[in-house]
This record gives structure tokens, C-alpha cells and sequence, in this order.
């Protein structure tokens, strides 16, 4: 007789109750998750891109507003590779410091 680590474990019994005490080692459980919000520290997650921008006080105001609603409806991961692309897309373009205003490309790759 062929006997294997499942035997072992849970004992040679007929199918059903191996299945049966085979599935209760395991807990099957889910979450929703919602979408979250971008909080107040997103430069510092992502200050290779927002060092390539002049930004003066009032546009920091600004940025801080528009910047949450842009990715209101965007999930985190997504939002990283959006920004790694325009971060990409920036370097090609041009190395130097560019005012703020050029931010608003980013809002055609949401």
C-alpha cells in the first residue's frame, strides 16, 4: 500500500472525510477595499518626480488640492505606475526644473 504525506496527516479514510478535514485547516475570508485617499505625505513618496517642478507657496496650495482629486478613483498600485510613466516621460523631455504648470500632463495619463 501506497501511503503519502496527506495520509500522514489526515489519515487514509475514504474521500470525503480527507476533503473534509483537509478543508478545515484552511480560512477562506475576503475584504473589500476601497480605494483610500491620497494623504498629505504623497511628495515625500514620490519626491523623484515633484524635485523636477518649480513650486512656490501658492501653487503648493493648489497642488494640494488638485493633486487628491485627480487620483480620487484610482487605486494605489495604479497610481505608482502612473506616476513612474510621467516620471519617464518628464526625462525624456527635459532634465531641468519646469514650474508647476507642466503638471497638468499628468492629469491626460488618469
Amino acid at each position: 500500500m501506497h501511503s503519502t504525506i496527506c495520509d500522514q496527516d489526515f489519515g487514509a479514510e475514504d474521500d470525503s472525510m480527507f476533503v473534509e478535514r483537509f478543508l478545515k485547516k484552511f480560512i477562506d475570508f475576503s475584504l473589500m477595499l476601497d480605494f483610500g485617499s491620497v494623504n498629505e505625505q504623497y511628495r515625500e513618496k514620490y519626491p523623484f518626480y515633484f524635485e523636477r517642478f518649480i513650486i512656490n507657496d501658492a501653487d503648493e496650495t493648489i497642488l494640494n488640492k488638485v493633486f487628491p482629486k485627480l487620483l480620487k478613483k484610482i487605486n494605489i498600485r495604479r497610481i505608482e505606475k502612473l506616476i513612474e510613466k510621467v516620471n519617464i516621460i518628464h526625462s525624456v523631455i527635459c532634465n531641468d526644473k519646469v514650474d508647476i504648470s507642466v503638471f497638468g500632463m499628468f492629469k491626460t495619463f488618469c
